[in-house]
């Protein structure tokens, strides 16, 4: 049997703000977005950044995915551009949720792959799953704001 799976990025889950002579659109994204894979097999899924132009000092949020269609066997912030957590990358099966929270002190991120975290899921039977973000903030550091500029993205 084949179990697919679809990452729900609805027009890229987006983070706007506008500062004096620029505007900034980060955004956080799932690579790959998509696959097939068979059942009981596991498969990495990695939670990315794209600046949008802006320097990128912290980023937060929380991810759902279906439990029953698939089951989280890690989180690792290995590779991370982050080298420090607010909120240490975890996750409840029984609830379908992963978390995590990082951020670096300057110079920030600018960059449209920055590697956040990584999720190892199982692929539990057959069907079509979703993952997506339910909540996230990014904050940028900015010359013309001091001392920060949250970005609070709408969640698509």
């Amino acid at each position: 049997k084949i179990f697919f799976y679809t990452l729900f990025l609805a027009a890229a889950f987006s983070a706007y703000a506008i500062m004096p002579a620029q505007a900034a659109a980060a955004t956080l994204y799932f690579a790959p977005s998509s696959g097939t894979y068979v059942i009981g097999s596991s498969f990495t899924v990695s939670v990315k950044v794209n600046s949008g132009g802006v320097d990128v000092n912290a980023a937060e949020g929380g991810i759902s995915f279906d439990t029953n269609l698939l089951e989280v066997t890690g989180v690792s912030k290995g590779g991370s551009i982050f080298p420090f957590w607010t909120v240490s990358p975890g996750f409840s099966n029984s609830a379908g949720t992963i978390n995590f929270g990082g951020g670096m002190p300057p110079p920030a991120y600018k960059g449209t792959a920055g590697h956040i975290i990584s999720v190892t899921f199982r692929a539990k039977k057959a069907g079509k799953a979703a993952v997506r973000f339910n909540s996230a903030h990014l904050i940028a550091i900015c010359e013309f704001t001091p001392p920060y500029l949250v970005i609070n993205p709408s969640i698509l």
